[in-house]
């Protein structure tokens, strides 16, 4: 909220210092602007280290002269954030003013930067080139990484919010069919299973076609299958109340709905005997960790505090929700650290205190637990060892070790541990995102014990290698907030 908040100002801002004729100056600078001066450099790395790593990255003139969509944001976020390194973020307003002032693009570049708009996009171009080019050099073709999904073969580049079934044999997705979006499952690929198998889609419902699905929450909802694997659960809007939906995954229909009393439902997801529901709810802006009976529909708040709780999950007992929660203390711009809460006590504790965004924590199988963190610069899997009594034995990024050296961000996770340790997640790829598998040798067993090539007995992911890794994560210079200060002697009162 206070992020989007920020963005519509700035844009009141260039519309009352523009007077008029908006459409005439470029989306990516009125967007870039917007996005930069409310958020800073948040979110934009992750794109743009993606499109450059796979040299997809539009430059100025891309954006310029065949319009960029989404990129417009990103994008245009990148180029403020070189023009405040370069120049300071003050020549940000600089530029709008030269625009309005002179009603030309290429005279308001001359005027603001000392060159033409074409030599600023040269210098803009060599700047990303410079900053990504020992990410781009990173070399990961030796991880082991399953394709679940591929953009040319499914003629769209947006798999989302993968959930693997409780066997780790099917994942349900979150897609679009047509123009609606959807879910989606399918068979995993692996060891022994065919291509046609490997590529079987199952459409389970479309969103946005009745007042059940009425709403889509891609960045809010989560999917989790019941334990029974028969059913499935989401968060969206029915009949204009926020909802919890259970469908039966052969049919797709709608076996239960519940409505609790907040504003906005996140990461809904089972307990291990399907008895529970926890998820993050938002009530008057004010977020908390809830748990739900699944028979009576009661609820109850496992949190009370400022801070914004994530991605919370069941420990293999039942008897702990993990999840995510501000480090830092601050509720506005926070770190964010793994945190367990006892359901019969209450009592919470930190799991691990690390710099960046820890994330999405769920459990292997002897315990340890598995999340995602940008510690490193670049989002990925990693394991967290607890001994018998549930404890890290050093809470720190020394403990940790990962299970991904990706070279772009994974967005979301789900692990499986029935038979072994089993991971579906989706990252960012050459612009799109797509769902990836791995699997501990133990899940695929009767595979390696015919033909050999892994111990079958190994029901555990084994760690890699971050060497090499390079963090490209930038931050935003401070505004000089001296200039903008208002001096009351220059103030008249009439």
């Amino acid at each position: 909220l206070r992020h989007v908040l920020a963005h519509e100002i700035v844009h009141a801002y260039q519309f009352d210092m523009l007077g008029g004729n908006y459409g005439a100056y470029p989306l990516r600078l009125m967007e870039g602007m917007a996005e930069y001066l409310s958020n800073g450099t948040q979110g934009m790395d992750s794109v743009v280290r993606d499109l450059m790593v796979y040299s997809r990255m539009p430059d100025l003139f891309d954006l310029q002269f065949a319009g960029g969509g989404y990129m417009n944001y990103p994008g245009g976020q990148s180029i403020m954030h070189f023009i405040a390194i370069r120049w300071g973020p003050e020549r940000i307003g600089m530029l709008l003013r030269e625009m309005a002032a002179l009603r030309h693009l290429d005279k308001a570049f001359r005027s603001t930067f000392g060159m033409n708009f074409f030599e600023f996009g040269v210098e803009y171009r060599l700047h990303l080139e410079r900053t990504y080019a020992k990410a781009k050099a990173y070399d990961e073709a030796s991880l082991r990484y399953q394709k679940v999904s591929f953009r040319y073969l499914d003629r769209n580049g947006f798999h989302y919010k993968p959930a693997l079934s409780p066997d780790g044999r099917t994942v349900a997705f979150l897609t679009y069919r047509s123009i609606f979006p959807a879910i989606v499952i399918r068979r995993l690929p692996g060891p022994g299973i065919s291509e046609d198998e490997q590529s079987e889609k199952r459409l389970l419902l479309r969103f946005l076609k009745s007042a059940d699905y009425e709403e889509w929450q891609p960045f809010t909802t989560r999917l989790s299958f019941h334990p029974d694997g028969t059913r499935l659960l989401f968060g969206t809007r029915n009949r204009g109340s926020q909802a919890l939906a259970v469908v039966n995954i052969s049919d797709g229909s709608l076996e239960r709905l519940y409505t609790p009393p907040v504003d906005v439902i996140s990461d809904p997801v089972y307990s291990p005997d399907g008895s529970l529901i926890a998820f993050v709810g938002s009530i008057r802006g004010r977020t908390e960790l809830f748990v739900m009976n699944v028979d009576s529909g009661s609820m109850r708040p496992l949190t009370d505090d400022l801070c914004r709780e994530s991605t919370p999950s069941f420990t293999p007992d039942g008897l702990f929700v993990d999840y995510a929660s501000c480090g830092n203390g601050d509720a506005i711009e926070p770190d964010m650290d793994l945190f367990r809460v006892d359901l019969q006590s209450g009592k919470i504790r930190r799991l691990l205190a690390m710099s960046g965004r820890q994330e999405m924590p769920s459990h292997g199988t002897d315990g340890s637990v598995l999340f995602i963190s940008d510690h490193q610069g670049v989002r990925n899997l990693y394991r967290l060892p607890l001994d018998h009594t549930g404890k890290a034995g050093k809470a720190s990024s020394e403990n940790v070790e990962a299970l991904t050296a990706s070279n772009t961000d994974l967005l979301q996770i789900d692990v499986s541990s029935q038979r072994g340790e089993s991971v579906v997640f989706s990252r960012r790829e050459e612009g799109a995102i797509e769902i990836y598998r791995m699997a501990a040798p133990a899940v695929d067993a009767a595979f390696y014990r015919h033909y050999g090539g892994a111990d079958p007995e190994e029901r555990r992911l084994p760690a890699v290698s971050t060497a090499g890794l390079v963090s490209t994560e930038l931050d935003s210079p401070p505004l000089d907030r001296k200039s903008t200060r208002l001096n009351s002697s220059h103030i008249t009162i009439s």
